[in-house]
């Protein structure tokens, strides 16, 4: 095998091992980039489910108010928390709703008007999101808390009600920082009262858990290959030393096996001629120089024999 074929063969195999190499990791980057789409979607639509909860619950309240009965339910209800909005003004009419003259977006307003912790069922959302994020198998040490607008602080995390140290914004960067969020209770201008944030510390170690089986067969596979490559180029060098081994062995047996022949020819010419052949001294002589070679000959063709065995393994 010629120099250049050699550097051909290598070079052709580097560049299809960095191709492969290269396709592999982009694939992983792509797949880490959608599982981290999905992440965040799943997230946040979980939020956006436990926001709508909340806004339902207040609109069965209203209904709960106002006519005696919830719409979600579609019968009535007297279990649902009026929060202490039924006065003397505010007669229950003899439906369990107020009376056809109460006012009734007065006691919408109310409602609205209260503070956020007392408008958010934290029961409600925190079964909501637990259970949402458990169904997307985001319940990894997912952190979540309500943010109120108006008072710049949490008043809830994890469905627990903060106290006024608690609820200073300093003690909740990780939300803060956090862009996973719904806005909860929007008013007429369409401006929220509140969020509902979450976070997740460990989003990372989850994305990376949802692609460490085809990263661990694309190491397998491109290690695979890497050794392939090397075994490839080590068979290529030693070939390529035997080839040369060869050729200088060839070389100089050619030179061996002509020496001795060339002495061999001469000696025997030379017992043959009458003046030798009449001398048995010369001829003796002759004759160990013949034989001489002859060994010389046959050392010379067992290395061509360990030679042959050589290449052979």
């Amino acid at each position: 095998m010629s120099k250049i074929t050699s550097y051909l063969i290598v070079g052709l195999i580097i560049s299809a091992i960095v191709g492969v190499i290269w396709l592999q990791l982009d694939m992983i980057k792509t797949a880490m980039e959608v599982n981290a789409q999905r992440y965040d979607e799943a997230v946040q639509d979980a939020l956006k489910l436990g926001g709508n909860e909340q806004e339902a619950y207040e609109t069965a309240l209203f209904n709960n108010l106002i006519n005696g009965y919830t719409e979600r339910l579609g019968r009535p209800s007297s279990k649902l928390p009026t929060g202490g909005l039924l006065d003397g003004n505010l007669r229950p009419g003899l439906s369990g709703g107020l009376e056809s003259t109460a006012p009734r977006l007065d006691a919408i307003a109310r409602i609205q008007s209260q503070d956020l912790i007392d408008r958010i069922n934290r029961d409600l959302l925190h079964k909501n999101l637990t259970t949402e994020f458990t169904n997307a198998n985001l319940d990894r040490n997912l952190a979540y808390g309500v943010f109120d607008v108006k008072k710049q602080e949490f008043i809830i995390r994890n469905g627990r009600p903060l106290s006024k140290i608690g609820a200073d914004t300093a003690r909740h960067a990780d939300l803060m920082r956090s862009a996973y969020r719904v806005s909860v209770f929007d008013d007429k201008d369409d401006k929220p009262r509140g969020y509902i944030i979450a976070y997740s510390p460990e989003k990372d170690d989850v994305i990376f858990d949802s692609i460490w089986y085809n990263l661990a067969l694309s190491l397998l596979f491109v290690g695979i290959i890497l050794g392939c490559f090397t075994y490839t180029i080590y068979v290529i060098l030693f070939q390529k030393k035997l080839s040369e081994m060869k050729t200088d062995f060839i070389n100089n047996m050619t030179h061996e096996f002509k020496t001795p022949i060339a002495t061999i020819s001469l000696a025997t010419d030379s017992i043959v001629s009458p003046k030798i052949s009449s001398d048995p001294d010369k001829v003796q002589r002759f004759a160990r120089i013949i034989k001489q070679e002859n060994k010389r000959m046959n050392d010379q063709v067992e290395k061509v024999l360990q030679m042959a065995k050589l290449d052979k393994n």
